[in-house]
């Protein structure tokens, strides 16, 4: 098997695991994203795609890259962007990957038990359109099976609050609550109509 190509010449990006998302049809695949360059990324993912696949990637909701799996090479993988791909229009903003999705929160605020639509969800956080909280308040966030305690509203702007969670999510906590949500392919599906247009 061929290996990673080097590619130096390209202006590289490194980036110390830098959380990112691979799209497939109906599905997504959480990885990590250890290298970029105008060509392309190597990202390491938790299960292996075919050399010729041709993906979408991202690190956050305004860079979805069209690329094909140039190689593999066990948990790693390099991408090579399309021929339009523009990664360094906005690359690696501060915040880390935020997974759009269309599901509900379970939450308990001051020992009452609310719901609230998730507008988008990363390793340290969640954002909730819905939530009746002020600023600094403490909750409980329960995702499919997951359950976040001592959780707090950072903002509340026009209905919308963004969440942080006392400690980060893992990538496998992140796959499972999407898996439990059972709601991959809307929300792929829903990046992509989003991305598209």
């Amino acid at each position: 098997m061929d290996g990673p190509c080097e590619r130096r010449g390209d202006n590289r990006v490194k980036s110390a695991y830098r959380p990112g998302c691979v799209l497939l049809p109906g599905r997504m695949v959480l990885g990590v994203i250890r290298n970029l360059s105008k060509g392309g990324a190597m990202i390491e993912l938790d299960e292996r795609i075919e050399p010729g696949t041709e993906v979408r990637y991202f690190w956050d909701e305004t860079n979805i890259m069209d690329a094909v799996v140039a190689w593999a090479d066990g948990r790693a993988h390099g991408l090579e962007n399309a021929e339009h791909a523009r990664p360094f229009d906005n690359p690696f903003p501060y915040r880390s990957v935020r997974v759009p999705c269309a599901m509900r929160a379970e939450l308990w605020v001051g020992g009452q038990r609310r719901f609230a639509d998730i507008e988008n969800l990363s390793l340290g956080g969640v954002c909730l359109r819905g939530l009746a909280a002020c600023r600094g308040a403490l909750l409980t966030v329960k995702l499919g099976d997951v359950e976040l305690c001592n959780a707090t509203v950072r903002w509340v702007r026009e209905g919308v609050a963004g969440v942080r969670f006392e400690r980060p999510l893992t990538r496998g906590d992140l796959a499972r609550i999407l898996r439990g949500f059972g709601e991959e392919a809307a929300l792929v599906e829903g990046i992509d109509a989003a991305h598209r247009e």
